[in-house]
């Protein structure tokens, strides 16, 4: 399993997996960012803004963070050899909130945004295979049917063949070899399903660095696991206060102020001229309110002292316009 909270086995999987096929074990979470992400952890980390950096980086988590047993997995990829199963290469691709936000800007969905990791990702590993045709195989994206109109890195003069089943979806790439997208790959096809878990274990450790982070400030706050859950909303509520004096901005929050504001501009502009009246009369009993209190403390009843002071608001208007 591979589910948050319940990482010991996928860990020690994963971390055997590395050792497997870089000789070494990475001893902490930047380490194995540097084996495993396409990229490596320093341009991931360049593209951090200075304010929510340490949200992510500042607190070192040594490897296994939880309790995995790397012996354990070793002789678990021993089993697989014996079953003709060898490992080749393992790459991941990380990116934070704002890239994807950015590139969510520039090809207009997540469905867009996640293929154009797995074509970067199918891309290196045809770069790394030399002429060696690949079968590739990926799990269902959102449902989606035909794919070839949302790849953004694979030319389509050189995607060919489709197939289309109940469960899968296929085609022929020039360079690279076919390409498949199919329903519960992961429960069909093994290295589908070990790329699942080395994913999720990358992703429950970034989990564990930025909860780590808000422990050390506020040890009170629940430990989310970061999906759309009742623990996470009362996290993002409970740490509202923690972060804006940390500095770390809640884009969600200014995005919609913002939307807010625009609007409310918007309909001021619009009603312009049946507000205009309603300012000047409010401008008016604010400025006038004085002189009633006045009038009223000598004896003269509200209503009168508001009439008579609206008359001479009304003459002295009358003289500024017609003499």
């Amino acid at each position: 399993t591979s589910a948050f909270g319940h990482m010991r086995v996928a860990e020690g999987l994963a971390l055997a997996i590395m050792e497997s096929l870089h000789g070494k074990l990475p001893r902490n979470v930047d380490e194995l960012l540097d084996l495993l992400e396409l990229d490596g952890s320093e341009l991931l980390r360049a593209g951090c803004p200075d304010r929510s950096r340490a949200q992510c980086w500042s607190f070192e988590v040594s490897l296994p963070a939880f309790d995995g047993d790397v012996a354990e997995g070793r002789a678990q990829l021993a089993r697989l050899r014996k079953h003709g199963v060898h490992l080749h290469a393992a790459r991941s691709i990380v990116t934070c909130a704002g890239r994807m936000n950015e590139q969510l800007r520039q090809l207009g969905s997540r469905s867009s945004v996640d293929l154009a990791m797995f074509e970067r990702l199918v891309l290196a590993a045809a770069s790394a295979s030399g002429d060696a045709e690949l079968e590739i195989v990926l799990g269902m994206v959102g449902g989606i049917r035909d794919y070839e109109r949302y790849f953004s890195l694979l030319s389509p003069e050189g995607v060919s063949d489709a197939q289309r089943t109940k469960q899968a979806v296929s085609y022929r790439v020039a360079g690279v070899g076919s390409l498949s997208f199919e329903i519960d790959a992961d429960a069909r096809h093994l290295p589908v399903a070990l790329a699942s878990m080395v994913g999720k274990y990358v992703r429950e450790l970034g989990m564990e660095r930025q909860n780590r982070f808000y422990a050390h400030h506020q040890p009170s706050l629940p430990q989310p696991s970061g999906y759309y859950d009742p623990v996470t909303r009362s996290f993002i509520e409970q740490s509202r206060r923690l972060r804006t004096r940390l500095g770390i901005v809640d884009l969600l929050r200014l995005l919609l102020l913002a939307i807010l504001a625009v609007a409310f501009g918007w309909l001021i502009l619009r009603l312009r001229a049946a507000l205009t009246p309603v300012f000047f009369a409010l401008l008016f009993s604010y400025a006038l309110n004085p002189m009633v209190s006045r009038l009223e403390a000598a004896r003269m009843p509200r209503s009168l002292g508001i009439a008579l002071l609206l008359l001479l608001v009304v003459l002295l208007l009358g003289l500024f316009v017609f003499l």
